[in-house]
Protein backbone atom coordinates (compact mmCIF):
# COMPACT_ATOMS: atom_id res chain seq x y z
CA UNK A 1 0.00 0.00 0.00
CA UNK A 2 0.88 3.56 -0.72
CA UNK A 3 0.22 5.15 2.09
CA UNK A 4 -1.70 4.57 5.13
CA UNK A 5 -4.13 6.45 7.42
CA UNK A 6 -2.98 7.68 10.79
CA UNK A 7 -5.37 9.57 12.31
CA UNK A 8 -8.97 9.13 10.97
CA UNK A 9 -10.59 10.96 14.50
CA UNK A 10 -8.92 13.34 17.12
CA UNK A 11 -9.87 11.29 20.03
CA UNK A 12 -10.01 12.16 23.97
CA UNK A 13 -7.14 12.09 25.80
CA UNK A 14 -5.88 12.97 29.35
CA UNK A 15 -4.49 16.76 29.18
CA UNK A 16 -2.05 17.87 27.85
CA UNK A 17 -2.51 15.81 24.55
CA UNK A 18 -0.37 15.55 21.53
CA UNK A 19 -2.14 14.62 19.12
CA UNK A 20 -1.57 14.71 14.65
CA UNK A 21 -3.83 16.13 13.06
CA UNK A 22 -6.50 14.67 11.46
CA UNK A 23 -6.48 12.22 8.09
CA UNK A 24 -2.10 12.41 8.47
CA UNK A 25 -0.86 9.60 6.25
CA UNK A 26 2.34 7.61 6.62
CA UNK A 27 3.75 7.06 3.01
CA UNK A 28 6.57 4.91 2.35
CA UNK A 29 9.83 5.99 -0.33
CA UNK A 30 12.42 4.47 -0.94
CA UNK A 31 14.04 3.26 2.59
CA UNK A 32 12.22 6.46 4.45
CA UNK A 33 8.43 7.12 5.85
CA UNK A 34 6.62 10.27 4.82
CA UNK A 35 3.69 11.94 7.28
CA UNK A 36 1.51 13.78 4.37
CA UNK A 37 -1.81 15.87 5.31
CA UNK A 38 -4.10 15.42 2.71
CA UNK A 39 -6.18 18.08 2.81
CA UNK A 40 -3.20 20.58 1.71
CA UNK A 41 -0.14 18.49 0.72
CA UNK A 42 1.96 19.39 3.60
CA UNK A 43 4.58 16.68 4.54
CA UNK A 44 7.77 15.61 6.96
CA UNK A 45 10.28 13.00 6.71
CA UNK A 46 10.75 11.12 9.39
CA UNK A 47 13.42 9.43 10.94
CA UNK A 48 13.21 5.70 12.54
CA UNK A 49 13.39 6.51 16.22
CA UNK A 50 10.20 8.74 15.13
CA UNK A 51 8.42 6.47 13.08
CA UNK A 52 8.27 4.27 16.89
CA UNK A 53 5.86 7.33 17.64
CA UNK A 54 3.53 7.61 15.32
CA UNK A 55 0.65 4.88 16.64
CA UNK A 56 0.85 7.16 19.71
CA UNK A 57 0.44 10.37 17.93
CA UNK A 58 -2.37 8.53 16.25
CA UNK A 59 -4.05 8.10 19.04
CA UNK A 60 -3.10 11.28 21.05
CA UNK A 61 -0.70 10.72 23.85
CA UNK A 62 1.98 12.88 26.27
CA UNK A 63 5.54 14.30 26.69
CA UNK A 64 5.83 11.48 29.48
CA UNK A 65 4.49 8.38 27.26
CA UNK A 66 6.59 9.64 23.97
CA UNK A 67 10.04 9.82 25.93
CA UNK A 68 9.16 6.57 27.97
CA UNK A 69 9.09 4.99 24.69
CA UNK A 70 12.27 6.36 23.35
CA UNK A 71 14.01 5.11 26.12
CA UNK A 72 12.60 1.37 25.85
CA UNK A 73 13.32 0.98 22.24
CA UNK A 74 16.22 3.25 21.99
CA UNK A 75 18.01 2.73 25.45
CA UNK A 76 21.18 4.46 26.57
CA UNK A 77 20.31 7.46 23.36
CA UNK A 78 21.83 10.45 24.62
CA UNK A 79 19.77 13.82 24.48
CA UNK A 80 16.10 12.04 24.26
CA UNK A 81 14.65 15.22 25.53
CA UNK A 82 16.46 17.67 23.13
CA UNK A 83 15.36 15.03 19.90
CA UNK A 84 11.89 14.65 20.97
CA UNK A 85 11.41 18.57 21.14
CA UNK A 86 12.99 18.91 17.88
CA UNK A 87 10.87 16.46 16.28
CA UNK A 88 7.72 17.70 17.74
CA UNK A 89 8.79 21.17 16.98
CA UNK A 90 9.21 20.02 13.26
CA UNK A 91 5.73 18.46 13.04
CA UNK A 92 4.04 21.42 14.35
CA UNK A 93 6.05 23.69 12.16
CA UNK A 94 4.74 21.30 9.44
CA UNK A 95 1.34 21.68 9.96
CA UNK A 96 1.09 18.23 11.44
CA UNK A 97 -0.11 18.56 15.10
CA UNK A 98 -2.70 19.34 16.86
CA UNK A 99 -2.64 21.61 19.90
CA UNK A 100 0.20 20.86 21.90
CA UNK A 101 -1.63 22.30 25.71
CA UNK A 102 2.16 21.62 27.00
CA UNK A 103 4.23 23.76 24.77
CA UNK A 104 1.64 25.63 22.44
CA UNK A 105 -1.53 26.66 25.11
CA UNK A 106 -2.21 29.65 23.10
CA UNK A 107 -2.23 28.20 19.71
CA UNK A 108 -5.62 26.61 18.82
CA UNK A 109 -4.06 25.73 15.39
CA UNK A 110 -0.15 24.97 14.78
CA UNK A 111 0.89 26.01 11.00
CA UNK A 112 0.72 29.05 9.21
CA UNK A 113 -2.66 30.39 7.46
CA UNK A 114 -2.50 31.46 4.13
CA UNK A 115 -5.00 33.38 2.85
CA UNK A 116 -6.57 31.46 -0.39
CA UNK A 117 -9.44 32.44 -2.72
CA UNK A 118 -10.75 29.50 -4.51
CA UNK A 119 -12.63 30.51 -8.16
CA UNK A 120 -13.64 27.17 -9.95
CA UNK A 121 -12.48 23.64 -9.81
CA UNK A 122 -9.84 22.61 -11.84
CA UNK A 123 -10.07 19.00 -12.33
CA UNK A 124 -12.81 18.65 -14.44
CA UNK A 125 -11.07 20.42 -17.55
CA UNK A 126 -7.93 18.67 -16.84
CA UNK A 127 -8.78 15.85 -16.27
CA UNK A 128 -10.16 16.31 -20.26
CA UNK A 129 -6.94 17.05 -21.31
CA UNK A 130 -5.59 14.35 -19.55
CA UNK A 131 -7.62 11.84 -21.04
CA UNK A 132 -6.89 13.14 -24.79
CA UNK A 133 -3.54 13.24 -24.31
CA UNK A 134 -3.93 9.58 -22.74
CA UNK A 135 -5.13 8.50 -26.12
CA UNK A 136 -2.55 9.64 -28.05
CA UNK A 137 0.22 6.38 -28.85
CA UNK A 138 3.25 7.28 -25.89
CA UNK A 139 5.51 7.91 -28.78
CA UNK A 140 3.44 10.87 -30.19
CA UNK A 141 2.82 12.36 -27.15
CA UNK A 142 5.90 12.67 -26.13
CA UNK A 143 7.20 13.81 -29.85
CA UNK A 144 4.85 16.87 -29.42
CA UNK A 145 6.51 17.39 -25.89
CA UNK A 146 9.46 18.05 -27.26
CA UNK A 147 8.65 19.36 -30.99
CA UNK A 148 6.92 22.60 -28.38
CA UNK A 149 9.98 22.66 -26.25
CA UNK A 150 12.76 22.18 -28.88
CA UNK A 151 10.94 24.89 -31.12
CA UNK A 152 10.56 27.12 -28.42
CA UNK A 153 14.55 26.96 -27.04
CA UNK A 154 15.49 26.66 -30.97
CA UNK A 155 13.97 30.11 -31.29
CA UNK A 156 15.36 31.81 -28.67
CA UNK A 157 19.13 30.44 -29.60
CA UNK A 158 18.10 32.37 -32.91
CA UNK A 159 17.19 35.50 -31.81
CA UNK A 160 20.28 35.63 -29.02
CA UNK A 161 23.02 34.65 -32.18
CA UNK A 162 20.94 37.03 -34.17
CA UNK A 163 21.16 41.58 -34.30
CA UNK A 164 17.59 41.46 -32.92
CA UNK A 165 18.23 39.79 -29.30
CA UNK A 166 16.98 42.48 -27.33
CA UNK A 167 19.13 44.11 -24.40
CA UNK A 168 17.94 43.52 -20.62
CA UNK A 169 17.38 47.03 -20.12
CA UNK A 170 15.10 47.18 -23.20
CA UNK A 171 12.40 45.69 -20.76
CA UNK A 172 12.03 49.05 -19.32
CA UNK A 173 12.77 50.93 -22.70
CA UNK A 174 10.88 49.11 -25.21
CA UNK A 175 8.11 47.96 -22.77
CA UNK A 176 4.71 47.01 -24.17
CA UNK A 177 1.72 46.15 -22.40
CA UNK A 178 0.29 44.23 -25.06
CA UNK A 179 3.37 41.64 -23.89
CA UNK A 180 3.06 41.74 -20.30
CA UNK A 181 -1.08 41.18 -21.06
CA UNK A 182 -0.39 38.44 -23.47
CA UNK A 183 1.83 36.48 -20.25
CA UNK A 184 -0.71 37.53 -17.43
CA UNK A 185 -4.09 36.42 -19.33
CA UNK A 186 -2.80 33.51 -21.35
CA UNK A 187 0.60 32.26 -19.81
CA UNK A 188 0.12 32.15 -16.01
CA UNK A 189 -3.21 30.63 -16.33
CA UNK A 190 -1.52 28.09 -19.00
CA UNK A 191 1.09 27.77 -16.13
CA UNK A 192 -1.26 26.75 -13.67
CA UNK A 193 -3.10 24.52 -16.19
CA UNK A 194 -0.08 22.93 -17.37
CA UNK A 195 0.67 21.99 -13.33
CA UNK A 196 -3.01 20.79 -12.97
CA UNK A 197 -2.85 18.19 -16.18
CA UNK A 198 0.73 16.71 -15.29
CA UNK A 199 -1.11 15.73 -11.60
CA UNK A 200 -3.84 14.08 -13.12
CA UNK A 201 -1.34 12.15 -15.65
CA UNK A 202 0.57 11.04 -12.97
CA UNK A 203 -2.45 9.99 -11.22
CA UNK A 204 -3.00 12.73 -8.52
CA UNK A 205 -6.16 14.19 -7.84
CA UNK A 206 -6.75 18.46 -8.82
CA UNK A 207 -8.84 20.32 -6.16
CA UNK A 208 -9.99 24.14 -6.94
CA UNK A 209 -7.52 26.89 -8.67
CA UNK A 210 -7.76 30.41 -7.36
CA UNK A 211 -5.89 32.81 -5.79
CA UNK A 212 -3.26 32.65 -2.94
CA UNK A 213 -1.95 35.55 -0.87
CA UNK A 214 2.11 35.18 -0.09
CA UNK A 215 2.77 38.07 2.34
CA UNK A 216 0.67 41.52 0.70
CA UNK A 217 1.82 39.75 -2.67
CA UNK A 218 -1.22 37.76 -4.45
CA UNK A 219 -0.62 34.70 -6.86
CA UNK A 220 -2.40 31.94 -8.49
CA UNK A 221 -2.37 28.35 -7.66
CA UNK A 222 -3.96 25.07 -8.18
CA UNK A 223 -4.47 22.13 -5.59
CA UNK A 224 -2.36 18.73 -5.83
CA UNK A 225 -2.41 18.13 -2.57
CA UNK A 226 -3.10 14.49 -3.75
CA UNK A 227 0.31 14.27 -5.61
CA UNK A 228 2.14 12.86 -2.49
CA UNK A 229 -0.10 9.51 -3.71
CA UNK A 230 2.46 9.56 -6.83
CA UNK A 231 4.92 7.02 -5.67
CA UNK A 232 7.02 7.34 -9.02
CA UNK A 233 9.35 10.24 -8.63
CA UNK A 234 9.63 11.04 -12.01
CA UNK A 235 5.66 11.36 -12.14
CA UNK A 236 5.97 13.61 -9.34
CA UNK A 237 8.81 15.54 -11.18
CA UNK A 238 6.46 16.34 -14.06
CA UNK A 239 3.98 18.03 -12.02
CA UNK A 240 6.35 21.15 -10.81
CA UNK A 241 8.46 21.27 -14.20
CA UNK A 242 4.88 21.46 -16.18
CA UNK A 243 5.07 25.57 -15.03
CA UNK A 244 8.32 26.29 -16.41
CA UNK A 245 8.04 24.21 -19.26
CA UNK A 246 4.89 26.98 -20.28
CA UNK A 247 7.12 29.82 -19.41
CA UNK A 248 9.58 28.61 -21.81
CA UNK A 249 7.31 28.15 -24.66
CA UNK A 250 5.71 31.90 -24.12
CA UNK A 251 9.28 33.15 -23.94
CA UNK A 252 10.21 30.96 -27.26
CA UNK A 253 6.47 32.53 -28.93
CA UNK A 254 8.41 35.52 -27.81
CA UNK A 255 11.27 35.22 -29.60
CA UNK A 256 9.27 33.84 -32.62
CA UNK A 257 7.39 37.43 -33.12
CA UNK A 258 10.51 39.05 -32.87
CA UNK A 259 12.34 37.31 -35.00
CA UNK A 260 8.77 37.60 -37.41
CA UNK A 261 7.90 40.93 -37.19
CA UNK A 262 8.68 42.96 -40.48
CA UNK A 263 9.74 45.48 -38.66
CA UNK A 264 12.16 45.11 -35.97
CA UNK A 265 10.80 48.53 -34.11
CA UNK A 266 7.06 48.09 -34.72
CA UNK A 267 4.49 47.24 -32.30
CA UNK A 268 4.66 43.06 -32.97
CA UNK A 269 8.26 42.95 -32.30
CA UNK A 270 7.97 45.24 -29.15
CA UNK A 271 4.99 42.99 -27.93
CA UNK A 272 7.62 40.05 -28.44
CA UNK A 273 10.06 41.44 -27.12
CA UNK A 274 8.04 42.23 -23.59
CA UNK A 275 6.62 38.78 -23.62
CA UNK A 276 9.91 36.92 -24.22
CA UNK A 277 11.66 39.13 -21.11
CA UNK A 278 8.30 38.44 -18.58
CA UNK A 279 7.98 35.01 -19.25
CA UNK A 280 11.68 34.76 -18.71
CA UNK A 281 11.98 36.68 -15.92
CA UNK A 282 9.01 34.00 -14.63
CA UNK A 283 11.16 31.50 -15.90
CA UNK A 284 13.88 31.89 -13.45
CA UNK A 285 11.56 32.83 -10.59
CA UNK A 286 9.54 30.10 -11.01
CA UNK A 287 12.98 27.19 -10.77
CA UNK A 288 14.76 29.37 -7.99
CA UNK A 289 15.74 27.10 -4.95
CA UNK A 290 15.53 29.93 -2.35
CA UNK A 291 11.66 29.39 -2.12
CA UNK A 292 9.10 27.01 -2.23
CA UNK A 293 9.06 27.34 -6.15
CA UNK A 294 8.46 24.93 -8.86
CA UNK A 295 12.21 24.38 -8.91
CA UNK A 296 12.73 23.12 -5.21
CA UNK A 297 9.38 21.24 -5.77
CA UNK A 298 11.32 19.35 -8.98
CA UNK A 299 14.69 18.86 -7.30
CA UNK A 300 12.35 17.58 -3.57
CA UNK A 301 10.89 15.75 -6.01
CA UNK A 302 13.60 13.69 -7.56
CA UNK A 303 15.42 13.12 -4.17
CA UNK A 304 12.15 11.90 -2.92
CA UNK A 305 12.58 13.96 0.11
CA UNK A 306 10.09 16.83 0.54
CA UNK A 307 12.50 18.65 3.18
CA UNK A 308 15.39 18.85 0.83
CA UNK A 309 14.97 22.79 0.38
CA UNK A 310 15.21 23.36 4.19
CA UNK A 311 17.82 20.86 5.30
CA UNK A 312 20.34 22.11 1.98
CA UNK A 313 19.70 25.85 3.57
CA UNK A 314 20.64 25.29 7.16
CA UNK A 315 24.20 25.85 8.05
CA UNK A 316 24.62 22.08 9.49
CA UNK A 317 21.68 20.76 7.56
CA UNK A 318 19.12 18.46 9.27
CA UNK A 319 19.24 14.85 10.70
CA UNK A 320 15.97 14.03 8.76
CA UNK A 321 17.73 14.02 5.18
CA UNK A 322 20.40 12.49 3.22
CA UNK A 323 23.83 14.15 2.93
CA UNK A 324 24.22 13.40 -0.33
CA UNK A 325 20.57 14.92 -1.03
CA UNK A 326 21.68 18.31 0.79
CA UNK A 327 24.87 18.17 -0.86
CA UNK A 328 22.70 17.85 -4.17
CA UNK A 329 20.28 20.19 -3.56
CA UNK A 330 23.33 22.75 -2.30
CA UNK A 331 24.92 21.60 -5.53
CA UNK A 332 21.78 22.87 -7.51
CA UNK A 333 21.36 25.72 -5.45
CA UNK A 334 24.88 26.96 -6.15
CA UNK A 335 24.72 26.20 -9.95
CA UNK A 336 21.39 28.59 -10.33
CA UNK A 337 23.16 31.32 -8.81
CA UNK A 338 26.51 31.25 -10.52
CA UNK A 339 24.40 30.69 -13.60
CA UNK A 340 22.43 33.49 -13.57
CA UNK A 341 25.41 35.81 -12.54
CA UNK A 342 27.21 34.53 -15.73
CA UNK A 343 24.10 35.12 -17.70
CA UNK A 344 23.09 38.57 -16.70
CA UNK A 345 27.18 39.57 -17.02
CA UNK A 346 27.25 38.00 -20.42
CA UNK A 347 23.52 39.63 -21.54
CA UNK A 348 24.16 43.15 -20.01
CA UNK A 349 27.82 43.18 -21.36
Amino acid sequence: MADIALAPAPQTVTSPCISLTKGVAKVKRRNTTVLVSPEDGKSLRISKPAEALIPLLAEGTDRATLMQTLAERYPGTPRVTRQLDRFLNQLREAGLLETDTLTRPESPKNGKRVAKIAIFDMDPPANMIARAIRALPTGLAWGILAAMLGGAILAIILLAVGPRFPHPSEFVTGFHVAGALIYALVGVPLHEFAHAVACRLAGGKVGRAGIVAHGFVPGPYVETSGLYLVRNRWRRFAVPAAGPAVDLMAAGIGAAMILLAADPEGAIAHIGQTLMLVSLLFLVLNINPFMPSDGSHMVEALLDDELARKSALRLRGSPLSDRRDVAFYRAYASGYVQGLVCLMWFWWF
